[in-house]
């Protein structure tokens, strides 16, 4: 929980079926603050029409936060143990023969005719997709 921390401030609280308890709005918001700090939350019921659930979402709503995953940040969200390392270092394998594999085809394809070219970018392209299916350290490269 402490890694979503910055998010906190875009969690929401949605509380359905108000029609069927018997606590307040009030008593629920000041639980709600004196437990987790929250201050607002969204409450309906059955008889709750959705132009009215929306606007009551929208009050609640603040400016819009980009939640992107990046390699700077991912590893401040996600727990990698001993297994996932040595799945990332096996991706990172994979992605560097894909790129050594790149760089040598790059290297090949201009010293082919343009006619050629065309003919064995098609090539690589299915090649290289075949070669997701196959683990990196199966590949004999002459």
């Amino acid at each position: 929980a402490e890694r979503f921390m910055n998010m906190s401030n875009i969690l929401g609280v949605c509380v359905t079926h108000m029609d069927t308890v018997t606590w307040t709005q009030q008593r629920f918001l000041q639980c709600l603050n004196d437990e987790l700090g929250f201050d607002r939350a969204v409450f309906t019921g059955t008889t709750t029409q959705g132009p009215v659930l929306v606007d009551n979402i929208l009050q609640c709503c603040q400016a819009p936060m980009d939640l992107s995953i990046t390699s700077a940040n991912f590893l401040e969200y996600f727990k990698i143990n001993n297994n996932n390392m040595k799945i990332l270092r096996s991706v990172n394998n994979e992605v560097a023969g894909f790129r050594i594999m790149k760089q040598i085809f790059d290297g090949y394809l201009p010293t082919q005719t343009e006619r050629d070219q065309i003919d064995l970018v098609f090539e690589f392209q299915a090649w290289m997709t075949d070669q997701n299916r196959i683990p990196l350290h199966s590949w004999v490269i002459l």
